[in-house]
């Protein structure tokens, strides 16, 4: 089987990049594996699945989520809370509007009016104050075939 393997790795200093290049050695035993860094200008050709590590520093993980969005594929959850994550994707990519429609997506009205407050700085980003109440998955999860987590809470989350 041939894997596109989407992650940061070293000396990219995230513990997603240390766990990869951990895991990457144990893969490539049974699994002929490319390699996507970031960068890339596109996904290898001919590859029968994809493996996309996301986490919630956009800095390291934007670029992985991007590639998910143009071909689905397995994800590997590293964190449920990925409020930052999205942040960095809307409103650091100047896209206010997509900060609003995924908020009330995952939210509803609610979620659009504190959307709305963080953008009109009437309140603090709700990233850096409470993220644990908006965790934001479904921004990734809604392009993932398949998904990977680390614990039993997090997979009682998504379900």
């Amino acid at each position: 089987m041939k894997l596109a393997y989407f992650s940061p790795l070293p000396p990219e200093k995230t513990g997603v990049a240390d766990y990869s290049a951990l895991l990457l050695p144990a893969l490539r035993e049974r699994l002929d594996v490319t390699v996507v860094r970031k960068g890339s200008k596109r996904a290898p050709r001919g590859t029968d699945a994809a493996l996309y590590h996301v986490g919630n520093n956009p800095d390291a993980h934007a670029w992985i989520v991007d590639a998910l969005r143009r071909r689905p594929g397995v994800v590997v959850l590293h964190d449920f809370v990925v409020h930052h994550l999205v942040a960095g994707m809307t409103i650091g990519r100047r896209d206010g509007h997509g900060y609003l429609d995924t908020m009330e997506r995952e939210h509803g009205v609610v979620g659009r009016l504190l959307a709305h407050g963080v953008l009109d700085k009437r309140i603090a980003p709700l990233w850096e104050s409470r993220p644990e109440d908006f965790p934001l998955a479904w921004f990734v999860l809604e392009h993932a075939t398949g998904l990977i987590v680390h614990s039993h809470t997090v997979q009682g989350l998504v379900r």
